[in-house]
């Protein structure tokens, strides 16, 4: 049995929580509170105490760390979600008011777990830390394994001399020297906040940062890489292939993990599939047919429900039209927002877990970022790139929940990507890639996997001695003479500065797209 024993020393409810000076912590955490008979008000002082203290020893804001608050005995219950605003949660932390009855540890686990399963982040460590001085009246077996085989680690604490030990270790993750914590009294548990925070804060999240990838509509392939290395791809599979199809790449089905999809514009027909292999479409609709304009598709949780949906940027007329779910239809919101001669992109530019626009010109290294799905000018401007023929993309690089800024050059097949939204050189620079005529892609591609470490190379343009030529694939590769698409979803023609008013996308249904139409929409083609 290893567990930390700290804190046996007494401290008066007066004492300031103890701040842990963390700067980066890209975490979800429920605090979840044994508030049973047997903890009287005094003692659920200190408990709320030790809450505070976790809290204020975290970098609890957007794009960092968001805590949740729950309350068990009976039952279990959550007092205030996940939140990036630490005064709303200390407050909460220091008003519910206490439930008294016995001490249900498998609510005390599952109930926490219904949080982070609903409004967890995919680009977080997720955790609960379970408080509680006594022995369960209900198993916590089956909950703590389900929760802790979905990515979320568990910190057990027990308090005092009744505390059943054995459960504790049963319901922490492994190993139990940084996840099972006893103190002696209610007093002792301030003690305990620095050791628990610096270890929240260097789990690995549920899934990894963004990958890389390119989609090769001549052959409909597509070869997804898991790190922003230099290597080849660790995913290839066919789906796609039907002629001007351009690709897409989104969260469709809320699960965390990126999927492909395309977008025919000559039809307003898109494609999309909820799994990263060989296959049709688990989705066709039409969204965008018919409008006399050129328009580039893009994809994003355009409301903040988890899922990513689809949308259309139509340079010449300067307008944005998104759609908020995966059938055929007109716009749900059209706004303003463009430039000649600037690529779109779409990222959640301020962790708020909303996609916004972004508009990036190669000629000047320009980047205009918008905070809302709505007409306007830019929230932030910066410089970034310049490279000539240079497609804008973006991603969260580095898992803090934000996403930044990157470049990809198709015709030799370095990408250069920056850590924050600002003007600088690249925090990042590696190679793949070099198909003739392939997009670039981003996306998150597996589960419960966390990328290896990752060696930056700077500057925005590649070293003398850096590696800029094509890479071996599973295909072959060949140099590119020219690019036509742009983005982290792409774009092939340059807006130009007429205006015209946004006509209405026609909504006829798709009868059966997966059957009947000429090209390959996933399954046919051998792999190479």
């Amino acid at each position: 049995l290893l567990v930390a024993v700290l804190g046996v020393g007494l401290l008066p409810v007066s004492v300031q929580p103890v701040e842990a000076q963390i700067t980066q912590c890209g975490l979800d955490l429920v605090l979840s509170l044994d508030s049973s008979g047997s903890i009287d008000n005094t003692e659920f002082t200190e408990v709320r105490n030790f809450a505070t203290g976790i809290v204020n020893g975290l970098p609890v804001q957007p794009g960092q760390a968001r805590v949740s608050v729950a309350q068990f005995s009976n039952g279990a219950q959550i007092e205030i979600g996940l939140s990036d605003d630490p005064v709303a949660v200390i407050n909460t932390i220091n008003t519910f008011p206490k439930a008294g009855g016995g001490t249900n540890l498998a609510a005390a686990i599952q109930v926490p777990q219904d949080e982070i399963v609903l409004n967890g982040r995919p680009t977080a460590a997720r955790a609960i830390i379970v408080l509680t001085d006594g022995v369960g009246n209900i198993n916590p077996a089956a909950a703590a394994n389900a929760a802790k085989a979905a990515g979320t680690f568990i910190f057990s604490v027990g308090v005092g001399s009744g505390v059943d030990v054995p459960t504790l270790n049963l319901m922490a993750s492994d190993p139990d020297a940084d996840f099972v914590y006893l103190a002696a009294d209610f007093n002792a548990l301030q003690n305990l906040v620095i050791a628990i925070n610096n270890i929240a804060c260097t789990l690995p999240p549920v899934v990894g940062t963004e990958g890389i990838g390119i989609y090769d509509s001549a052959r409909a392939l597509w070869l997804l890489r898991n790190s922003l290395t230099t290597g080849i791809e660790d995913i290839n599979f066919v789906f796609g292939g039907l002629p001007g199809s351009l690709p897409v790449a989104g969260d469709w089905n809320g699960d965390g993990i990126d999927t492909p999809g395309i977008f025919v514009p000559s039809t307003g027909a898109w494609y999309l599939r909820d799994t990263n292999d060989s296959g049709v479409g688990d989705y066709a609709f039409v969204f965008g047919g018919g409008i006399p304009s050129t328009v580039v598709p893009v994809a994003g949780d355009w409301n903040g429900d988890g899922t990513d949906e689809v949308g259309l940027y139509a340079p010449d007329l300067r307008m944005w039209m998104l759609r908020n779910t995966l059938t055929s239809g007109n716009a749900d919101i059209t706004f303003e927002f463009g430039l000649p001669g600037y690529l779109p992109v779409v990222g959640d530019w301020d962790g708020d877990g909303v996609d916004t626009p972004a508009l990036h010109n190669p000629a000047t290294a320009l980047w205009l970022q918008r905070n809302s799905n709505t007409s306007g000018i830019e929230d932030n401007l910066f410089v970034y790139g310049g490279l000539v023929d240079a497609l804008p993309v973006a991603g969260d690089w580095n898992g803090n929940g934000i996403d930044t800024p990157g470049i990809h050059l198709p015709s030799l097949a370095p990408w250069y990507v920056r850590n924050s939204s600002t003007t600088g050189n690249s925090d990042l620079f590696f190679v793949y890639g070099g198909i003739f005529g392939a997009l670039p892609v981003t996306g998150r591609w597996t589960g419960g996997t966390t990328p290896p470490p990752i060696v930056a190379n700077g500057g925005q343009l590649a070293p003398a001695d850096a590696p800029v030529v094509p890479l071996a694939q599973t295909s072959e590769t060949v140099p590119q003479g020219e690019t036509n698409a742009a983005g982290e979803l792409p774009s092939f023609l340059a807006p130009t500065t007429n205006e015209v008013p946004l006509p209405v996308a026609p909504v006829a249904p798709l009868a059966n797209p997966n059957a009947g139409v000429d090209g390959n929409l996933g399954g046919e083609l051998s792999l190479p």
